[in-house]
């Protein structure tokens, strides 16, 4: 084998190798992330039930019902993604916004932050308009 045929070989070997071992710790990296902020969200979950079950616990339902409503509003500008027509979970997401509509709609809370209140009136908006179609 020639000086040449064996340069290029260990060239192409070299360039296979980095390429696997640069996925290899791309995905290992990603996997770090992902498993990260999975951990921050069950811990979020975890302190605002706490939270809540004792406010309920010491019979202070109200502070209970605007943690609850809180998270209410975060659930539903989370739909926003999803309500685009094209979206495979548009369905789901739809219905979402119409069950929260519901509840809203006999509810007295408003979201105090402008710019949450306005988003949650969006989508509130679109859940009613579908309640209003299928009637």
């Amino acid at each position: 084998m020639s000086l040449r045929v064996k340069l290029a070989v260990a060239s192409i070997i070299s360039g296979v190798v980095g390429i696997l071992i640069g996925v290899g710790f791309t995905f290992w990296f990603t996997t770090q992330f992902a498993l990260s902020g999975l951990v921050s969200s069950y811990r979020a979950g975890i302190v605002t039930k706490v939270s809540v079950l004792k406010n309920l616990r010491q019979n202070k339902s109200d502070s209970a019902t605007q943690l609850l409503e809180i998270l209410l509003d975060g659930d539903i500008i989370g739909l926003t993604p999803f309500l685009s027509a094209d979206n495979p979970h548009n369905a789901e997401a739809v219905k979402a916004a119409q069950q929260a509509a519901e509840y809203r709609a006999t509810s007295n809370y408003i979201p105090e932050n402008q710019t949450v209140r306005a988003s949650v009136e969006n989508i509130l908006r679109i859940g009613s308009e579908s309640n209003a179609k299928q009637r």
